[in-house]
């Protein structure tokens, strides 16, 4: 899915995060916000939001070059 990404302060506590927000690109995920932050090399913790109901979290993880 497309979303548009940006930095902003969080929902969950106000501290800055990326946001990856569906709302302007996405029917189906309309309602759908998703904020992530860089807790380690490689990989990003994120939280799941329905409108401004917290849902889940997620972790993301990337290789890292040796």
């Amino acid at each position: 899915m497309i979303a548009k990404v940006y930095k902003q302060g969080s929902w969950f506590d106000g501290k800055e995060c990326i946001v990856l927000d569906y709302s302007y690109t996405s029917l189906i995920a309309h309602w759908v916000r998703d904020e992530i932050r860089l807790v380690a090399p490689g990989t990003y913790l994120g939280i799941v939001f329905w409108e401004r109901d917290k849902l889940i979290n997620f972790t993301l993880t990337f290789p890292t070059p040796s």
